[in-house]
């Protein structure tokens, strides 16, 4: 897994959480 791939792994994660909330 590329680096550009973790970060955009990590956004989609992140932007869950925060829609979850």
């Amino acid at each position: 897994m590329t680096q550009t791939q973790q970060k955009s792994l990590i956004s989609i994660v992140f932007i869950l959480l925060i829609a979850g909330l």
